[in-house]
């Protein structure tokens, strides 16, 4: 198997190159299991032989369940090995959304651990295009793949449902603005974007990634790639509080650790600095959803022996755009970066033509790490991959050193009288305010304005919140016509799989409790 991700075509080679130059180093700390490369390489193996005994033909989709295992990552490479495609499913999802997303992919085998064969069941009962049902489980310390339910699958000719050889895996989006759109990504995006990330985050074989978020979601899916692909290890505790992330880095020496901003604020919360663990990380990324400038230099504050890196990305550029890197923060700490190795980016107009540096426009992704297609849906690919690249549909500037600053998404803007609001850019003053911890800002109706800018706020544990303080903060911050008219102190805003807030529901939400 080739090594090098420049020249590699499959994902899974990375794994049998190591075991081949670094067979007892270990590659997957999980609950219950540690493996060396030699060992996973092993098991991935054993998969790919168990699809085959399955009838799995190429290019056929196959959904299963991220439960915080190593099966996860042994089944996303055994798919990919047995030129299927892979469709992961959020563990902690109810049977509806499975259901949605295997149709949604056209799926026609989930494989599910013993905890999930009654979910399982109910979708192969509920969608008569499913044609089986894999239990996997362990048998003489060796995955296999034991058929629960099978039926004939009727042969559909709808040629917008079709995989190409080279398609690695489908993501469904998550859904915060609508219905999901199933993303296909193929080796090749993935191959790049790690090439990035080990490029740019100097990742190495030494390095011990703390996995605590769920991996079907782009970003730890890709952090997690990049480890492997660097020959590093990967530690997977999922569902971790704070204090039991601690525990982790030092329990095993973990060096870098990926991170949403709801899990940075609880960090801080009871990292020590100059403790062993703040010693022993040597990089943190924090990524997911909006940041709150004051976070990241508070993280960067107390961690000062950790670099401190800030990613911006979406699931169709594979998915990392751009990255903040731990030198430019305290001079930059309100932008995503510049973008990273392998990616160019440029700002366009509404025809699509390049607008001056400083000018805000849609940002536009152009490299390899663009996705190939949402699949089964031509109107919304075209749409998306119109020239000159990837229309993000994030409102952004860069200025003249490259950094990228984000204003929002274009459906969210709010033409308040006639000036623009950008809500991306009231969040994130809102998020700065220390007792804080999730902001949402939407467009309301107005008679004479014909939109006004409203605010949803939740507070951070055990503090106290008035509109009317929240207000004066604002005056500080923001010119009078983006103070929000209206805001809402609120116990929690809705939030998707990922942890992003839903803004479409948010909208009926929390704007008609505004008094």
């Amino acid at each position: 198997m080739k090594s090098d991700q420049h020249t590699s075509t499959l994902i899974s080679d990375a794994i049998f190159s190591a075991a081949s130059i670094c067979p007892e180093r270990e590659a997957i700390i999980a609950p219950g299991r540690r493996l060396t490369y030699s060992a996973l390489s092993k098991r991935i193996e054993a998969l790919h032989i168990e699809l085959q005994k399955h009838n799995i033909r190429p290019l056929e989709k196959i959904a299963w369940a991220d439960v915080g295992t190593s099966h996860f990552v042994e089944l996303l490479y055994a798919i990919g090995m047995s030129d299927a495609v892979g469709v992961p499913l959020h563990a902690g999802a109810p049977s509806e959304e499975w259901s949605m997303h295997c149709e949604l992919c056209d799926v026609s085998t989930i494989i599910v651990p013993a905890a999930f064969m009654q979910k399982g069941q109910e979708i192969f009962a509920r969608d008569a295009r499913l044609q089986r049902i894999l239990l996997i489980e362990e048998h003489n310390d060796k995955p296999v793949l034991t058929l629960l339910h099978t039926r004939e699958r009727k042969e559909e000719h709808d040629e917008t449902n079709k995989s190409e050889p080279g398609d690695a895996i489908i993501l469904c989006s998550s859904g915060t603005t609508g219905r999901p759109k199933a993303i296909v990504l193929t080796h090749r995006n993935l191959l790049i974007n790690q090439a990035s990330l080990i490029q740019y985050m100097h990742i190495t074989q030494q390095d011990r990634l703390l996995v605590s978020k769920p991996m079907i979601h782009s970003s730890t899916l890709i952090e997690v790639l990049s480890l492997l692909q660097a020959q590093g290890s990967i530690v997977l505790s999922p569902w971790l509080t704070a204090r039991g992330t601690l525990a982790v880095i030092q329990r095993e020496e973990c060096t870098m650790s990926c991170i949403v901003p709801a899990m940075a604020r609880e960090l801080l919360s009871v990292i020590t600095p100059g403790s062993e663990q703040s010693l022993l990380l040597r990089a943190l990324s924090v990524s997911g959803s909006p940041v709150a400038s004051q976070l990241l230099l508070d993280l960067s504050a107390n961690l000062p022996h950790c670099g401190i890196y800030h990613a911006y990305g979406l699931t169709e550029a594979a998915p990392r755009v751009s990255a903040l890197l731990p030198h430019e923060l305290h001079q930059h700490s309100r932008s995503v970066g510049r973008s990273i190795p392998h990616v160019k980016v440029c700002i366009v107009d509404a025809n699509d033509q390049p607008v001056p540096l400083g000018q805000i426009g849609e940002l536009i992704v152009c490299g390899e790490n663009v996705m190939r297609t949402y699949y089964g849906n031509p109107v919304e690919t075209k749409k998306a991959l119109r020239a000159p690249g990837l229309h993000t549909g994030d409102l952004a500037y860069i200025d003249e050193q490259g950094f990228i600053y984000l204003q929002g998404r274009i459906d969210d803007l709010i033409n308040c009288g006639g000036q623009k609001v950008y809500p991306l850019e009231i969040e994130q003053v809102l998020l700065n305010h220390p007792a804080i911890a999730e902001a949402l800002v939407q467009g309301q109706t107005d008679e004479r304005l014909g939109c006004i800018p409203v605010a949803s706020v939740v507070p951070v544990a055990g503090q106290y919140l008035e509109e009317q303080s929240i207000r004066a903060y604002c005056q500080l911050h923001l010119a009078a016509y983006k103070i929000p008219r209206h805001i809402a102190i609120c116990t929690a805003l809705a939030h998707t799989p990922s942890g992003k807030v839903q803004r479409r529901r948010q909208i009926t939400e929390s704007v008609s409790n505004v008094k």
